[in-house]
């Protein structure tokens, strides 16, 4: 009987031994270790924003070239043409990129809903809920601006064929400018969105994080997902200044194209 005791102590206390090594981390740490490898899997997206700019304001100079041209000089006009398509090419290449880093970072957070209904609190468990929320609001704003810029890629595309045609008509090349400013505009529209649905949605991470015991320290926009704006190391101002440069040459050549209809009909006039 002894013996038997003796045996059933040691028992429990192999499986008190046990239990005790296969104690993971809990709800909460598991919630925030998905919520930061989304972060850590997006960089890539802040990362394409730069090299973006960068190619469309190689574009944009190509662009301007073309446009000071004369007809005469129709097999210059192709060669740019074909070199701006080019880029155009580069950028679609960084675009599909961005897009699944974010791709990415949506399947990492979605291992979060095993996790939401082990949390320690019902409070916690409904600020992980509306975060959940946010980043499908926020992932559906994203599918938004990828569409809206592919589109306005498309369309320049378009025109710079065009452009390479020397029985092109006035009036296809003024509906043209006109798709192509249509898909700027929605582009914007999307993008604000998009950076609305991020800020909201790091906003309710943030009440998140305070409502649980893991004491974080927030250091700058480090723990922040991406928007349109923000820079690859979080500096947001740096990368406020680079989108707006953006946004500008966008509204730049927009007047370029309307220009290049108004130059278009004096050669007519002229001619």
């Amino acid at each position: 009987m002894l013996r038997k005791g003796k045996g059933i102590l040691v028992m429990i206390f192999v499986m008190f031994l046990m239990a005790s090594c296969q104690q993971g981390p809990s709800a909460s740490e598991q919630m925030y270790n998905h919520l930061e490898k989304a972060v850590e899997l997006e960089k890539n997206f802040g990362e394409q924003q730069e090299q973006l700019v960068s190619l469309q304001n190689e574009e944009q100079a190509l662009y301007e070239q073309i446009l000071e041209l004369p007809e005469s000089e129709m097999a210059k006009i192709k060669k740019l043409s074909d070199e701006a398509v080019s880029i155009l090419e580069q950028r679609k290449e960084i675009i599909q990129s961005e897009k699944e880093s974010i791709d990415a970072a949506k399947e990492e957070f979605d291992n979060v809903d095993s996790v939401i209904e082990d949390l320690e609190s019902e409070e916690l468990q409904s600020k992980a809920n509306e975060l959940k929320k946010a980043m499908e609001t926020r992932y559906s704003a994203y599918e938004d601006l990828h569409k809206a810029y592919k589109e306005a890629l498309k369309r320049d595309e378009k025109l710079y064929s065009m452009l390479k045609n020397e029985e092109l008509k006035m009036e296809d090349l003024e509906a043209q400018i006109e798709k192509i400013n249509e898909s700027y505009d929605q582009y914007k529209e999307a993008r604000a969105a998009f950076n609305t649905a991020t800020e909201n949605y790091n906003d309710l991470k943030i009440e998140f994080y305070e409502a649980t015991d893991l004491n974080i320290k927030f250091e700058g926009n480090n723990q922040d997902s991406q928007t349109e704006e923000e820079s690859t190391e979080g500096e947001g101002k740096e990368k406020q200044d680079t989108e707006e440069n953006n946004e500008n040459n966008e509204e730049n050549k927009k007047d370029e194209k309307e220009k290049s209809t108004d130059d278009s009909k004096s050669k007519e006039d002229s001619e």
